[in-house]
């Protein structure tokens, strides 16, 4: 799991499709498709029920959100804290 996965699925949250992420996020569909398939992967389990191009968060997705939404927020914290002290 990388930072990036969790920022591409964070945005398909989001916005809701993975279409609409890549857009949001200007990187290649392909790119948002393959990381959402590397986590699913990674952790053994579905993050997304895809119906009609309507993507669902399973419960699992659910959970892997909301340690997303806190880990990348704790990770932009880190950076501006490191960025400010080497100014």
């Amino acid at each position: 799991m990388t930072l990036d996965q969790l920022r591409y699925f964070q945005a398909v949250c989001n916005v809701g499709s993975v279409v609409r992420a890549a857009e949001f996020l200007r990187i290649s569909q392909p790119s948002v498709s393959a990381a959402i398939a590397n986590l699913e992967r990674e952790f053994d389990t579905q993050l997304f029920t895809r119906t009609n191009k309507k993507m669902t968060l399973t419960k699992e997705g659910i959970t892997l959100l909301e340690l997303a939404d806190d880990l990348l927020t704790r990770a932009d914290g880190a950076v501006k804290t490191m960025k400010a002290l080497g100014n």
